[in-house]
């Protein structure tokens, strides 16, 4: 429940009991963890939004929004559960990877076709821009999936929808340079998340 996200004062402090319940009742399949993750600075107003909290602070229970990170979750999945792959994202590169992620989780050949492959990215596209863009598609259907990433990218600055990526940072006592910090620190948590044995980091 987001309410008790950092309850403890800790990112998810059950993470590993409830990983370790679940491999234990699946104890015969083979189990894999993906979880996606998010820039501190956008997830934690989010996350506050979706509880009956009042604050901050109260969400946080005395953790330091700068004490964040998510590698620190990963290192403590990894460690309770021994040779369980784990697969992560971000979820800002969500629209871009969708597909992917869908192959991955479905554990077909990266190039199996998959419906909905660019679903995530029509929903902060505008339609005449999801439009132009599959058009363009369907005139190249040449291009590897490195190439089609790049193709989206050039269509999400020209057509996404300013609504729909665009955050606020509304929190008292939140300025500009805490947001900077925390999106920075990030960037460096997700280059150690990636370096991680048994991990793998999917990017665009």
């Amino acid at each position: 429940m987001p309410k008790i996200a950092f309850q403890g004062g800790a990112v998810y402090r059950k993470a590993e009991q409830r990983l370790r319940t679940l491999r234990d009742i699946f104890v015969r399949d083979s189990v894999e963890v993906f979880i996606g993750l998010r820039n501190p600075a956008t997830f934690l107003p989010a996350l506050l939004r979706s509880t009956p909290l009042d604050d901050i602070t109260q969400l946080l229970h005395g953790l330091d929004p700068a004490q964040i990170r998510w590698s620190d979750l990963i290192e403590r999945i990894t460690a309770a559960l021994p040779g369980v792959p784990v697969t992560v994202w971000c979820d800002e590169d969500t629209p871009l990877i969708w597909g992917e992620l869908i192959r991955e989780f479905a554990g077909v050949e990266p190039t199996h076709e998959i419906i909905g492959a660019y679903s995530r990215m029509a929903d902060i596209t505008s339609q005449e821009g999801m439009t132009r863009f599959r058009a363009y598609l369907a005139e190249k259907p040449q291009l590897n999936e490195a190439q089609v990433r790049r193709v989206m990218g050039a269509f999400l600055d020209k057509y996404a929808d300013p609504s729909k990526v665009e955050h606020e940072f509304d929190l008292p006592g939140w300025d500009a340079h805490l947001v900077q910090d925390l999106t920075e620190q990030y960037e460096e948590d997700l280059y150690e998340i990636g370096r991680m044995p048994g991990v793998t980091l999917i990017t665009p």
